[in-house]
Parts: structure tokens; C-alpha cells; sequence
């Protein structure tokens, strides 16, 4: 496999919007341009961001956008997004884009990942294999107002 990582900057941002659009509607999500450039910006624009996508004979394949936070003695990463194409997944992207991910976040410091998932089975199985557990020092919360 010939794969590249290359870390997204704000002149990749206007690459990556279609794909966002086209990588969501492959899950029947239905997001406007402005939308997804917006979604975008506030995770690679944001300080500590750390978004970086997956490159395949020179097509992108996927892409991640987090970013770290830092604690007293903790600096986490919160994974907001990870997309693989459709056409990628089940063949080990998804794995070596994580592991990828983890040896760079480990080496710049980083002590945890967080990430908040479906409650789909497919999705919570790729993630516990991967060593993802619940999390027992944050949890979620919301309030619609």
C-alpha cells in the first residue's frame, strides 16, 4: 500500500470541503458547503489542532480533525472526526490511520485520546479493538435548548 499522511493546513482547507460533503453524504448526511467549510475551519483553524488526512495515489482516502487540550499534568487529544471513503473502509485503513495517529500523538506528549462514537455496533467494535474504552474521567452531557 502506498499511503501518505500529510497534516491539513488552512491552504488545504478548500481541498478537503467537497470530499468532507462527499465522505458525509456516503452516510446520508446531507451538508451545505458553507456548512462543512465551517465545521472545517473550526477544527483546523482552532489553537492545538492537529487534522491530518490519508492520501492514496493521490487521492484522499480520509482524514482526521481534532485537536489537543492541556491539563495540569494531561494533554489530551479529542479525535472529533475520522472519515474513510466508503470504498476504503474494511480494508484496514481505518486501523492504520488510527495507529498512525497514536505513534504521532504519543510522541508529541499526548497521554490520552478521547472521541465521542455512535452508539452503532459497527463503530463501537472498531474502536474497542483498537483499545478504545468508555470513558470513566469524562462524561457527556447535553441539554437541548
Amino acid at each position: 500500500m502506498d499511503i501518505d499522511f500529510k497534516q491539513i493546513t488552512r491552504d488545504e482547507v478548500e481541498k478537503i470541503i467537497d470530499k468532507y460533503i462527499a465522505f458525509r453524504e456516503e452516510e446520508d448526511e446531507k451538508w451545505e458547503y458553507e456548512d462543512a467549510k465551517m465545521r472545517i475551519e473550526q477544527l483546523v483553524f482552532v489553537l492545538g489542532s492537529y487534522c491530518i488526512m490519508m492520501i492514496k495515489n493521490d487521492e484522499i482516502i480520509g482524514f482526521a480533525l481534532g485537536f489537543f487540550k492541556q491539563f495540569d499534568t494531561v494533554k489530551i487529544y479529542y479525535l472529533e472526526e475520522i472519515l474513510i471513503g466508503k470504498k476504503f473502509r474494511n480494508h484496514g485503513y481505518g486501523t492504520m490511520f488510527l495507529k498512525k495517529m497514536e505513534q504521532d500523538l504519543k510522541s508529541s506528549g499526548c497521554n490520552k485520546i478521547t472521541l465521542l462514537t455512535t452508539h452503532s455496533d459497527e463503530h463501537r467494535r472498531f474502536y474497542e479493538r483498537l483499545g478504545f474504552i468508555d470513558n470513566d474521567f469524562l462524561r457527556p452531557l447535553k441539554k437541548d435548548i
